[in-house]
């Protein structure tokens, strides 16, 4: 069995082992291995809107959960609004009362699931502006850190990975042999669940990007330190030759963040 086998195997076995489907009255649900704000473990339910048509929401708990926090996502709000408003945009996620909801296609459902999932955990991070009374998300500081230094960059990059879901990465920067360097950002330092979200969309990336270089990124600001746990989580498996991880100021300090190969 070659590399790419392995790895798409690997990736496989972790979705069949920790994802948990449960039928309930009219909804299914989906029971990750990621964890909320609050420490439980995230979960999404499905129903059949109509023929061949799937909605999935997070039930409101989200919101539920960062409010019994005391962090408040209203409109009057409006930085914290406008960078919760931004996520949803980026995943094409819709809000119904205080629910997050995507409808897909059944043959999308692997797509939106992964979409819905990194949403959530995208607007679980505002904790980070709220908790360090930051005027920007994380990603609002690095966009502004490539745009300031003129590296040419796209946001939220999809890619169809060998599960036939999509691998979501928050940057994409070109080399100029048209290969690329996929950046996911982490807000919290230490944040387990995004190490291994990384980990895994490399593995199931790699068999189809094999050319690129992936880069994971830990918010070290505020003078955070980024436990050395949490980076070997994020690379376990992998090749430091096409994934790395680093902190922003460790990646601002060797330029990590360039249009050169690392």
């Amino acid at each position: 069995m070659n590399k790419a086998e392995l790895l798409k195997n690997s990736y496989y076995n972790w979705l069949n082992e920790e994802l948990t489907f449960t039928e309930q009255d009219n909804y299914v649900e989906i029971t990750t291995p990621f964890l909320d704000s609050v420490f439980d473990n995230i979960c999404i339910y499905a129903k059949f809107a109509k023929e061949n048509s799937v909605e999935l929401s997070d039930f409101g708990q989200t919101l539920f959960n960062l409010e019994g926090q005391g962090i408040s996502i209203q409109e009057k709000n409006k930085k914290i609004w406008n960078s919760f408003k931004t996520i949803l945009d980026d995943f094409g996620i819709s809000i119904e009362g205080r629910s997050l909801v995507i409808i897909t296609p059944l043959d999308k459902f692997p797509t939106a699931k992964n979409r819905i999932l990194q949403a959530i955990m995208k607007v679980n991070d505002l904790v980070f502006m709220y908790t360090n009374k930051s005027q920007s998300s994380f990603d609002e500081i690095v966009s502004d850190y490539l745009s300031d230094n003129k590296i040419l960059f796209t946001k939220n990059i999809q890619i169809v990975n060998t599960s036939v879901a999509a691998s979501i990465f928050d940057f994409s920067i070109p080399f100029e042999n048209g290969r690329s360097k996929l950046i996911k950002t982490v807000a919290r330092p230490n944040d387990y669940n995004s190490a291994k979200i990384f980990n895994y969309d490399v593995k199931a990336c790699l068999p189809i990007r094999s050319s690129d270089q992936f880069v994971c990124l830990f918010n070290d600001q505020k003078g955070k330190q980024v436990d050395p746990s949490t980076i070997n989580t994020a690379l376990e498996g992998v090749n430091t030759s096409v994934a790395r991880a680093f902190s922003f100021s460790e990646a601002q300090e060797n330029n990590v963040l360039d249009n050169k190969e690392l």
